[in-house]
């Protein structure tokens, strides 16, 4: 990944919040390095709000009608979700029920998996720079030059990113669920207005 067009070899994080009913994605953000508290304070920000700017501003094709307060948020482990200041913002300011992940338990985060899975086939894998699933596959692929060739900088990467959950991910057909998933959310927001019940998940 490259950044203010110097490519450097750090490893991009990033974090979303689904919806565990409808699989739509109501905020992701992307990190350099490790998920900091801010990073949550971003994409907890990100969910409560309307995306009309989000949108216009990576020029995405489609809207991304998901926002809401959640009733609860599902969390893994993680020290940014169990800190002091995640616990003052989202139970004592929002009123938001926050629940931790038992450990070694990836099953009971399905949705979630669920979405690592696609983005690691459908976005990463697919990107000039992406160093592989494994060594194997990478052989001789030079990640850093085809990332500087491509031009792949931060502000490029989130923007590919957040394109590809509204106009991709959001917009593909759910084998589980069946239906496409912005369908799901924009058929639950028709009956019961935009959500304050949902049970989320974030990792």
């Amino acid at each position: 990944v490259a950044t203010d067009g110097t490519v450097i070899s750090r490893r991009v994080h990033g974090a979303v919040l689904i919806c565990v009913k409808t699989a739509a994605i109501l905020g992701a953000v992307l990190s350099l390095d490790v998920l900091r508290e801010e990073d949550y304070m971003r994409l907890v920000k990100q969910t409560l709000e309307p995306k009309d700017r989000l949108t216009t501003l990576y020029d995405c094709t489609y809207p991304w009608p998901c926002y809401g307060k959640p009733a609860v948020i599902f969390h893994d482990r993680g020290k940014i979700f169990t800190s002091q200041r995640a616990t003052d913002v989202l139970v004592d300011r929002l009123g938001i029920i926050t629940e931790q992940a038992p450990p070694y338990a990836p099953s009971a985060k399905g949705t979630v998996e669920s979405l690592f899975t696609w983005v690691t086939r459908k976005f990463s894998h697919r990107l000039p720079g992406t160093t592989k699933a494994t060594p194997k596959d990478r052989g001789t692929y030079d990640s850093v030059h085809e990332a500087e060739n491509a031009g792949i900088t931060f502000d490029v990467l989130e923007k590919l990113f957040i394109q590809s959950i509204v106009d991709a991910y959001m917009r593909e057909w759910d084998q589980l669920r069946r239906q496409r998933r912005i369908t799901l959310w924009e058929e639950s927001v028709q009956e019961k207005g935009v959500p304050r019940w949902m049970r989320s998940q974030d990792d």
